[in-house]
């Protein structure tokens, strides 16, 4: 996986895996120059120029073969803000109100939302249509696969992963700089903040520390009006590398004591360094979210649970479509290519034992050999097929019962535990539907659920079903579960 973060600075690009321990690797990431503005800029240069900014990251990184996640900083959105929605005409009304323009001219998602006993709101991103058809289309053209599209503040609190308390993020770039503030009370919005330019601040050095004192408290007020109940003293991140905006009083003051990525994303970018690629780290997790053998998202270990965090992915469903087509279209590709390969050495292989067996003359004693084998050959598949019935019939009932001792959940206890059956004829095929009986008593219906699940993901069991569930006077819950035999 490839993320690319286009800023109006620099242009960042990481590249990371998800490991078969479910951890994150990050194995690569570097800086190239500016290329936000081909996204942006009207006339039709943007389209070439962009184009040709792909074409160079495909000659030095992995993009024209991986998926490419792109981030866009927050200022670039027309609409970010948590509101009551009540239906998509209340927000394309909300969203012309602001923008003075069409809901149909945005791409727009929702991708947190709270409900009681915080507000029931939905944050939304509004982002103009123009930018994001421009990089489909150079996408297309120069064959990138572009999955997903997203803001760099959402991106940035996935990767934080701090879903249980307020985070302002100040986004300072040179001509621009916006704050993006996160409630467990409510989601998100945006503030605009002209003066926290890294120009204004460093060219007004004097003023910097009022400008910034200001800006705070104008924000502060702003998430004290949004979500109603906010910590006045919480701390501002403030995504920047330029030590004299990072000495000011007022940002030195309100920083936070540390900032650290999450322990099971593992990387060698230095401690100072890794705010600044969080955007580009956290929108690559999304890819947690499609990993159906996870029995828990690492991403949102602690996320509340009425917080509902989904993609900010604002890529149109049709080009999403299409990435998906030219990925399968991609994996046969090189299915063939390594099919022919090995079809390729198979036929030198046997080109090569043919003429090499072609030489060789075959003793007569070898031959009688041959035909008393082939004689008896017959016992031997009688043999054989004794065996065969011997593995079916074997119903491996220590095995099964390790099975079940190794994953049931602490909290669950058998009373009644049948394996086995007792017609061998309905194991041939390896496979019974009723080959375990189970009686299992626990404290509460989660336990159960999370023992089914376990069974479910157990190699050796096939189709673990609860039959039933009762409670008795004392509320303990007694389950009957019915699991086939697995391979």
């Amino acid at each position: 996986m490839i993320a690319v973060y286009f800023r109006p600075d620099r242009t960042q690009v990481l590249s990371a895996s998800i490991r078969k321990d479910k951890t994150f690797a990050v194995e690569s990431y570097q800086e190239y120059d500016a290329a936000l503005s081909y996204l942006t800029e009207t006339g039709s240069a943007g389209l070439p120029n962009l184009g040709r900014f792909l074409e160079m990251l495909k000659k030095h990184t992995d993009i024209g073969s991986d998926d490419v996640y792109i981030v866009l900083p927050d200022y670039l959105f027309s609409y970010v803000d948590c509101i009551q929605y009540i239906n998509e005409d209340n927000l394309a009304t909300i969203i012309e109100e602001h923008t003075g323009e069409p809901m149909k001219n945005f791409y727009v998602v929702s991708p947190v939302s709270t409900k009681s006993p915080a507000p029931d709101r939905k944050s939304i991103y509004a982002l103009k249509k123009q930018y994001i058809d421009r990089l489909v289309k150079a996408s297309m053209q120069e064959r990138v696969a572009v999955v997903s599209v997203e803001p760099a503040s959402l991106s940035f609190f996935r990767a934080c992963g701090q879903w249980q308390q307020e985070m302002p993020v100040v986004e300072i770039f040179p001509d621009r700089a916006s704050i993006i503030t996160y409630s467990p009370a409510g989601g998100i919005f945006l503030s605009d903040a002209p003066s926290l330019t890294e120009k204004h601040l460093t060219e007004n050095n004097l003023n910097a520390n009022m400008d910034v004192s200001s800006t705070y408290a104008a924000n502060d007020y702003a998430a004290g009006q949004t979500y109603l109940n906010m910590n006045t003293d919480m701390p501002y991140i403030v995504l920047s590398d330029n030590p004299q905006i990072l000495r000011i009083g007022a940002v030195h003051i309100r920083l936070p004591k540390e900032l650290n990525l999450p322990d099971f994303i593992h990387t060698d970018l230095p401690k100072s360094q890794q705010g600044l690629w969080m955007p580009v780290i956290g929108t690559l997790l999304q890819a947690y979210d499609e990993d159906k053998t996870l029995i828990s998202n690492p991403v949102y270990a602690n996320k509340k649970s009425f917080i509902t965090i989904t993609s900010g992915n604002l890529l149109p469903a049709e080009a999403q479509d299409a990435v998906k087509k030219r990925q399968w279209k991609r994996i046969i590709q090189r299915g063939c290519r390594v099919l022919s390969t090995g079809l390729l050495a198979a036929l030198v292989v046997e080109v090569g034992a043919i003429v090499y067996f072609s030489s060789i003359t075959i003793p007569s004693s070898l031959q009688n050999d041959y035909r008393q084998a082939k004689k008896d050959l017959g016992e031997i598949q009688s043999e054989i097929s004794i065996i065969e019935e011997s593995k079916n019939e074997d119903q491996n009932v220590v095995g099964a019962f390790s099975k079940l001792v190794i994953n049931r959940p602490d909290g669950c206890g058998f009373t009644t535990v049948e394996i086995g059956s007792k017609n061998p004829e309905s194991l041939k095929g390896g496979t019974n539907d009723k080959y375990v009986q189970l009686t299992v008593v626990a404290q509460n219906e989660l336990s159960l659920q999370d023992f089914q699940v376990r069974l479910s993901n157990e190699p050796a069991f096939s189709n673990a079903t609860i039959n039933s569930i009762n409670a008795d006077a004392h509320g303990l819950k007694t389950a009957k579960f019915t699991i086939g035999r697995g391979k």
